[in-house]
């Protein structure tokens, strides 16, 4: 019994002792520390030692005189200040880290940088705190600069894929590199409002990116799922840089992004962008999400005669081009709910990444496309809108 009596003493003394112990070393004043910043260059090796234990100990209330002098012309004082200030940032962060990972429902108010912007955007549960943990964890520079403003995030995102891709060429396992963490930060950063991201380094890492398991895994199901997808969302309606549109279309349709992907579509085809291929899978993505509100959007491809594919025709033997226009006019079809062989078009497949396999939109020869063409105009004027 004594024993139990004796550690609750011991106990309650130690809770008792805590507030004269910080009544006895009250927080350092700003001409302190700095006194004990110069101290770190003096002549002596015990002052120097001294100085450069207590600042560590006051932490991170010293970050601004440290900073300062990290580029002073003294060696010594330089290299301590460094040294200390990466040190008390790093236990300040860890401690910050854990606070805010412990608010489950932020009822403490605890705060990161950077996450004011993104609750603002992908709500601040306890779902979304924790994927900013990820985030935070893995590329805590990256979402400083995401806080500070898009020119600072512009800066810091080049640098950082430039190093993935670099990373990248020299690793035998890539999935490694590459965290839910990593990949979410990076969507998020690339498709902000302002950021200027290489167009290169937008169709080579975050194409790869989104194919890799890390993103497919966490995309398709779990807890964070809703969030990547949107993450991947405003990545690919920001993203314009005509080699990636491409994946975008065939990223929008694999993941259901319908808002997203019909705002794409639309932005190709008013615009009459990039390669037919392009086209040609903008009016796809229409196909696969839009309804008869669209059929204005996509008639206006009727005239298109570039070849976006081919089919083999057997009988006779020979291969018949695919155009632009009997996209177009497939899509039409599909969206008025109407059958495909009514208008004398090759027997029409589906497609999960395209909606419809392209050849099969194409016809036997001239004539029977020509037909089709005309038959749909004879079904517009009957069912025009008063």
């Amino acid at each position: 019994m004594s024993r139990w009596i004796s550690a609750g003493l011991v106990l309650a003394g130690l809770v008792l002792a805590t507030p004269r112990a910080e009544a006895s070393n009250p927080p350092a004043s700003p001409d302190q520390i700095q006194a004990l910043v110069r101290q770190l260059g003096s002549a002596s090796f015990a002052d120097r030692e001294h100085a450069t234990r207590e600042l560590t100990r006051l932490g991170i209330a010293t970050r601004e005189a440290l900073s300062a002098v990290v580029n002073d012309r003294d060696a010594e004082l330089r290299i301590r200040a460094r040294s200390i200030l990466a040190a008390v940032s790093e236990s300040d962060f860890r401690d910050r880290l854990a606070a805010f990972s412990a608010d489950y429902d932020g009822s403490h108010k605890q705060t990161l940088p950077g996450w004011e912007k993104f609750a603002a955007a992908f709500g601040g549960s306890h779902q979304a705190r924790q994927l900013f943990v990820e985030m935070q964890q893995a590329e805590p520079a990256l979402l400083e600069a995401y806080a500070r403003g898009p020119k600072e995030t512009s800066a810091v995102l080049d640098e950082r894929c430039r190093e993935l891709l670099d990373q990248f060429m020299h690793v035998s396992s890539r999935d490694s590199l590459l965290t839910v963490g990593t990949l979410s930060a990076l969507l998020l950063a690339g498709s902000s409002e302002g950021v200027d991201i290489d167009e290169q380094l937008g169709v080579q890492l975050y194409t790869w990116m989104i194919y890799q398991p890390t993103f497919t895994k966490n995309a398709k199901s779990g807890m964070w799922s809703g969030m990547m997808k949107k993450l991947l969302g405003l990545w690919i309606v920001k993203d314009s840089a005509p080699s990636a549109t491409v994946q975008n279309l065939i990223f929008a349709a694999s993941y259901e992004l319908k808002p997203e992907g019909l705002t794409l579509a639309g932005k190709i085809l008013a615009n009459d962008a990039g390669t037919p291929q392009l086209r040609q899978f903008a009016l796809l993505t229409i196909g696969r999400f839009g309804a008869k509100e669209h059929l204005a959007t996509v008639e206006r491809h009727l005239n298109d005669v570039t070849n976006c594919g081919a089919i083999q025709v057997p009988n006779p033997p020979r291969q018949v081009d695919v155009q632009v226009r009997d996209v177009a006019l497939g899509v039409l079809i599909h969206l008025t709910e109407q059958q495909p062989r009514d208008y004398g078009a090759v027997s029409v497949q589906s497609s999960p990444q395209s909606f419809f396999q392209v050849p099969a939109l194409g016809f036997p020869d001239a004539a029977q496309r020509e037909a089709g063409l005309k038959r749909w105009a004879q079904w517009r004027a009957e069912h025009a809108e008063p």
